[in-house]
Formats: C-alpha cells, structure tokens, sequence
C-alpha cells in the first residue's frame, strides 16, 4: 500500500500595509485630541473642587477660632506703638491668621513653634523682620528650631492644586538664601488700605467704619455676632494666586500682608475693584515689578517699596474664584460679578450716595454695610 500525506493548502497571513497603519493611526491621533479637552476639563474640575474643600477646611477652622474666641482670626497681629503709615512691612509683625488657626488643621506642633519663637525674638528685642531675620531658640528637650524651619513648611491644605507657581518658595531680597512655603487662601480685611497707625488712633486707618470694615484687620477683629450683613452674605477667605518668581510675595502663607495672606483694598476704595482685576498697578505689592506681573495672567501689581497694602483675590481657574463665608459655606465668585470701577463709580465714593449705588461685590466684602444681598446676586 501506499502511504500518502494529504496535502493541505497554505494560508497566507497578510499584515497591515503601510497605508492602512497610517490611516489607524490618524484616526486615533483625532479620537485623542477630541477626547484632551474632556480630559483636561475633568482634571480642572478635580483640582477646583480640591480647592473648594481646602477653603472649606480653613473656614471651618476661622469658625472654630470664633467660637472660642469669640472673634475671627485678626489678619495679623502686630507689636504696639507702630506706626507704618504707608502700608504693612515684614517688621514690627507677628502672627497672622493662618498661624493662629494652626492648632484647627491639625498642625497644634508648628503652632507651638512659632509662638516659642515670636516670644523669644521680642524679649531679646532682635531684628523683628520675620522675612530676613536668622531667629533661632533651643527648646528645652535640647531641640532647635528656627523661624525657617516653621515657615518654609510646605502645608497642602493651603494649596490649590491648580496654581502650579505655588509650589515655587518664596526667597526674598537679603533674606541669605531662607525660603518661605506658599499658600492659596487670604482672609478678607475690607474695602481700604492696610495701613497701620498707633493704636491710640483707630489702629489701623479707619478699619472699623461701616463702609471700609471687612471680618479681619491689623491687630483687630469681629465674629459672627458682629457680621450686621449675615455671616452667610460676608465673604471670610477668598483665594490669592502665587507670585511667578522667588521675589514676589504673593501667596506666602506666614506672612501677614495684602496679596500674601490678606485680600484688601478691593472693593469700592482704590483701583483694585474685583475678582482678576485687570487694572494695570491695581495690587500693591511688596517685591513685585515689572518683570514678575504678568496682566495677561490676571496679576497686574504696582511696586512698593514700603510694603504691600492692596492685593484682591486671584485664582487660577478660570472665569472666577472660590471663597468662603463667614458662616463656613463655599461659594464660586464669577470674574463678572457686579463691582466699582463702572459708571456708578463716583457715586459709590460720595459719601451721601454710597449706599444706594454698592455694588454686589463690595456688599460682598463688607461686614456693615446694612445691605441686603441674595444669593442669585453671585
């Protein structure tokens, strides 16, 4: 017999011609750019609503601070007897409110820290600039610590994720190569410059007037029993945007003045009216000029030499920014919401027509302005 093996037919296993890959690939590289601003758009969302709660958390904490003390947080605290008619500096200051609300954000060690240290500095009656000074104690367990190591410290909760500047420390002029963490979030002082005067003189430059007053001052403060306008119609904290290079001192958490920690002057008084305002040299700024303001990026700045009193709220989102309310609610404030600078402008800074042409953002900021406000006003 003979054997035979059955033949089968071959197949021939064709691949992709270099046409048919290329059009793949095309049509992918159109699904991915169709699909990036979805993506994009999601990730912002993620970090604005990130945001959103870590203002939250530090409203909360305000509010805990009230309900001990029975007042807000002052803005920052200063020694007594100073004078700095032009605007706050770094010397003569002690705590701001982000340091006094550290206990409330479960940060009770670095509080302690700073305390130790501020008090030590003014029984040696040292060089009181916190921004340049090499201020150093040794605690009793034979620890040292020094006010960089407190202020350097990197604290996510004031962070907003969607200002990658924020992650640049602060380092500036003469301060031998120190650095200082950033933060997102300034406490509202009110509707005029953050000036200090001695404190047989009102304190600071008529901060307690009805239409000047926000919820924090120099050295001074109110709670919500004293907010006339509701604690839910009173801005508390609102966002503040990191300065683009080491010597711009915007957004510097440990540092009590305007653009740093501290929103003022950003109503109806000066040229700083709202939310992103675009006004060319609207924040005053200590350590800016021209060549870190960028008014393309919403961050327009005016040098001054003598220290920083103007700054209004800035964020990097886009079309608006968050901020929190005396009663601890979270609100999302348009860039396009009523304010000064318009054609009401000169009556809303005469004293006899002021009430009737406030606007909603200047209702916003003040704490006893006696106007009414609802909440589709915002």
């Amino acid at each position: 017999m003979f054997s035979h093996k059955s033949q089968r037919p071959t197949t021939r296993h064709r691949g992709f011609t270099l046409i048919e890959l290329l059009v793949v690939i095309t049509i992918i590289g159109i699904l991915m750019s169709l699909m990036l601003p979805a993506i994009n758009a999601a990730r912002e969302a993620a970090r604005r609503s990130q945001c959103g709660n870590n203002i939250k958390q530090l409203a909360l904490a305000c509010v805990t601070y009230d309900n001990t003390y029975r007042v807000f947080p002052p803005a920052v605290e200063v020694l007594p007897n100073i004078n700095v008619a032009n605007g706050i500096t770094t010397v003569d200051i002690r705590e701001n409110w982000v340091m006094l609300i550290l206990p409330h954000i479960d940060q009770k060690g670095l509080y302690d820290d700073i305390e130790t240290l501020f008090n030590d500095r003014d029984k040696a009656n040292a060089n009181k600039d916190i921004a340049n000074t090499t201020l150093k104690t040794e605690l009793a367990n034979g620890r040292e610590i020094s006010i960089m190591d407190c202020t350097a410290t990197v604290l996510e909760t004031l962070l907003c994720p969607s200002d990658l500047a924020a992650r640049n420390k602060f380092s500036p002029s003469g301060a031998n190569g120190r650095e200082y963490a950033r933060g997102n979030y300034g406490i509202n002082m009110g509707a005029r410059f953050a000036r200090v005067y001695p404190f047989n003189n009102d304190g600071a430059r008529n901060w307690g007037y009805t239409h000047n007053r926000g919820v924090s001052g120099i050295h001074r403060s109110i709670g919500q029993a004293d907010v006339r306008d509701g604690a839910s119609n009173t801005i508390l904290l609102s966002e503040l945007r990191a300065g683009m290079n080491s010597v711009d001192s915007r957004g510097v958490w440990a540092i009590g003045i305007p653009g740093s920690s501290i929103t003022a002057c950003n109503a109806w008084w000066g040229d700083d009216y709202g939310p992103n305002c675009l006004i060319t040299n609207s924040d005053d700024i200590w350590g800016c000029n021209s060549d870190n303001c960028r008014p393309r990026l919403k961050m327009p700045c005016y040098t001054s030499s003598s220290g920083g009193d103007q700054a209004t709220t800035r964020s990097s989102h886009a079309g608006g920014v968050q901020t929190a309310f005396c009663d601890g609610s979270v609100h999302w404030i348009s860039d396009s919401v009523q304010c000064a600078g318009n054609q009401d402008e000169a009556n809303i800074k005469n004293m006899n027509t002021r009430a009737q042409y406030m606007t909603v953002w200047d209702r916003l900021i003040l704490s006893n302005d006696q106007q009414t406000i609802k909440g589709d006003m915002f």
